[in-house]
């Protein structure tokens, strides 16, 4: 919940930094396209079919990520893979929550400096 307002879920990317090994999480909450209509989720329909009819690119993005994904065979396993966040994001890179925190599985470093964009994505 945030704000009074579910969503159905939340997306996390890690980031080490392999010298000093701080760390950073970006939160990107989704949202399904077959939500309750709402005016938000009308807001966010509007924005959703914008991005998928004049920015292609953000598709192809997303694309990219959950292939990737998927084709993990086992858990707490990874991949390395170059995205671009503001392809991703469309034009909600600016609107965000920052603050320090922990992460959010064991071991549960603290530490953590969190950046969650305020608007969600439409999956």
């Amino acid at each position: 919940f945030r704000n009074g307002v579910k969503h159905a879920g939340e997306i996390h990317f890690v980031h080490i930094n392999p010298e000093t090994k701080e760390i950073a999480v970006l939160g990107i909450f989704m949202d399904s396209n077959r939500n309750t209509s709402t005016n938000e989720t009308i807001h966010i329909r509007k924005r959703h079919n914008n991005i998928y009819d004049t920015e292609n690119i953000t598709i192809i993005e997303w694309e990219k990520y959950f292939t990737t994904a998927s084709n993990l065979q086992e858990i707490n396993s990874s991949s390395i893979l170059s995205l671009n966040l503001s392809s991703l994001m469309g034009d909600n890179l600016n609107d965000f929550w920052r603050y320090k925190g922990s992460l959010t599985t064991p071991p549960c470093t603290e530490g953590v400096i969190w950046t969650v964009f305020k608007s969600p994505i439409i999956l």
